[in-house]
């Protein structure tokens, strides 16, 4: 248990720095269009791909937790392609849920880790794209 809190709170911190890193970036792009809709599409195209690289970061992290690791904790066969820790990092952040394969114990812990995470980072984003936009 300790390894899946550790881990995911290592992750966790990575994610916030790159979040916060990249969003002063955008902040820096936006300035260079006037209001409308360049700078909106450019804003929320940005955003959209943070989030995606956070997400396969997670998916990176739920790799190295199941593969290398050995955490283990779903209650029907995973099948551990690219494509699974795709899925289940893009549910997790999401705060979807949507689940092939039910996650208990230490992986549910990290899955949990990645679902606030990504939870905040979201909001964090909306709440930027608001301060962009209402000065």
């Amino acid at each position: 248990m300790f390894i899946a809190i550790a881990g995911s709170f290592i992750m966790t911190l990575m994610v916030i720095a790159f979040h916060y890193y990249t969003l002063r970036a955008v902040t820096s792009l936006s300035e260079q269009f006037s209001k409308g809709f360049k700078r909106n599409v450019t804003v929320v195209s940005c955003i959209f791909c943070i989030h995606c690289v956070e997400i396969v970061w997670f998916a990176f992290d739920l790799f190295i937790a199941y593969e290398v690791v050995g955490l283990r904790g779903f209650e029907e066969d995973f099948s551990g392609s690219v494509q699974a820790y795709l899925h289940l990092s893009a549910s997790s952040f999401t705060t979807l849920g949507a689940f092939v394969s039910t996650p208990k114990e230490n992986i549910a812990l990290v899955l949990d880790m990645i679902s606030l995470t990504g939870f905040t980072m979201l909001t964090w984003s909306a709440t930027h794209y608001y301060s962009i936009f209402s000065r």
